[in-house]
Parts: C-alpha cells; structure tokens; sequence
C-alpha cells in the first residue's frame, strides 16, 4: 500500500486538509477510522485509487475498479452532535453530492437512507459509522462510493441493470480530482448547516424536492417486520414517512425499503 499526503493552505475548505491518497486499500472507511483512533483531527480525507473490500449498508461490497470511480472517507468529529442526530449524516452527504453533480448530470434523486440515483440506477452508496464515547460521538466516518467513468464492460452482470456512472449517462469523462473537491466543498456547507439547525434547512429542502421514494408504493423491513404503503417525505429526524392502506403513518428511522417490482440492493 503506497500512501502520499496533502495539506492544502491555512485557510481553505477544512475537509481535505489532510488528505491521504493511497494507491489500493480494502476499504477508505477503515483506513481513515483507524487513523481517527491514532487522533487524526476533524476534516481527514482518504482517497484510494483501487478499493478492494469497500462495503456498503448491511455488508454489501462496493465495486470500485482502479482509478475509475471516485472512493474515499472523511473523518468528521461533531462534538455538538448527539449521537442519535449523527445517521443523518448520510442524507447531508446525499444532498451535497446531488447539489455538486446536477448541472453534469441529468435525473438525480436520492433513495432514503443513503443512495443517490440517475434515473431508476445507483449512481452512488454512503456509508457513515460512528464511534461513542460514553454517550457523546467521539468521531464519525463517511464513506462514498460514486460511480464515475465506469464504462458497460467494467460491470458485472448483477450489476449491469442496476448500477451506472457518470460517463454512461452524460457520454463524457470526468477529473476525478475535481469532482472529489467539488463535493468536500458542497458537504462543508450542507454540514455546517446541519449541525447549525438539523434537517431544518437548505438540506431538508433538497431531500425533499429530489427524493426518489416519495410517492412510491414501498415495503420497508424494520427488525424483522415489513411494513408496505405509500413513501411519504422524510421529516426533521431524517425519517422516511410511510402510509399504510390504512392511513397509518410509519416513520422509518433504518431499514431496507423495496420500491413495489423492483429488487433492493
């Protein structure tokens, strides 16, 4: 594993100002976690160029072929979050990537809890992982997987119909670099705007104007338990809203929600 480091100018976006680029690593979210126990500080970025064993919601695998796709991990320390306002983090990483991407890319929704979607593919999957410490969040990490310039061959055929890139759906290639610093600037703001008033802001409003649930007959797995009915909006807690046939609202905190004929993943 060859590793080089950046430290950007005092005084730029404080996400990248420590930034780790490593040539292949199994996964970006255990490398910038173990750099967080070593006390790395608020605004590490790790960048791989080839992720070997990155991991999406519930274990699955995050493919990510070598210097095609975007796959790194920041390492966020919100000492005024509770540790159960911290999983919407995902969404606030939905939405700074949605709001980096929408002029390059047409048809982009985000999947409550954690995908963002051009048209009916996954275009991208988040992972965020705390660490406690007694009942305050020591540290938090956010993974990112975005399909870039991935190309119809560098899939695998369960992959084919579900996943796209930027390339297959605008026709183009993209700087991967550029893209990376586009992002850690959106995120900074949507962040910043989180912690200041929740999912009260510019945020709830982008999930609420591009959710690709809403509407939608769904069924959501909750400890076992399916719940079927109509997706509704996502409220303050960053809780999906499902209606029952009988009208019962059911806000969804986590779980796997399955749009009606179409398969999960």
């Amino acid at each position: 594993m060859n590793a080089s480091e950046y430290f950007p100018p005092v005084g730029t976006n404080p996400l990248g100002g420590r930034l780790v680029r490593l040539e292949s690593v199994g996964s970006t979210n255990d490398y910038a976690w173990q750099l967080a126990l070593d006390g790395a500080e608020h605004g590490l970025v790790v960048v791989a160029d080839r992720q070997t064993g990155g991991r999406g919601r519930r274990g699955r695998s995050w493919l990510s072929p070598p210097g095609t796709n975007l796959a790194f991990s920041m390492l966020l320390r919100p000492t005024s979050l509770a540790p159960d306002a911290v999983p919407p983090l995902s969404l606030v990483a939905a939405a700074a990537l949605l709001s980096c991407l929408r002029e390059d890319v047409p048809d982009l929704s985000i999947k409550w809890p954690n995908d963002l979607y051009c048209g009916d593919r996954k275009l991208a999957g988040i992972l965020a992982e705390m660490r406690l410490k007694g009942r305050e969040t020591e540290f938090v990490v956010v993974g990112i997987g975005l399909n870039v310039n991935s190309g119809a061959d560098d899939w695998p055929p369960e992959l084919a119909v579900t996943a796209v890139s930027m390339f297959q759906a605008v026709g183009r290639k993209f700087d991967l670099d550029e893209i990376l610093q586009r992002f850690l600037s959106s995120f900074n703001d949507g962040y910043h705007d989180y912690c200041r008033q929740g999912l009260r802001g510019s945020v709830r409003r982008i999930l609420t104007e591009a959710s690709y649930l809403a509407g939608r007959r769904v069924s959501v797995v909750v400890n076992g338990r399916s719940i079927s009915g109509t997706a509704g909006d996502i409220d303050e807690q960053g809780r999906l809203l499902v209606y029952d046939d009988h009208g019962v609202c059911w806000p969804v905190a986590a779980g796997e929600a399955t749009v009606a004929n179409m398969e999960a993943f």
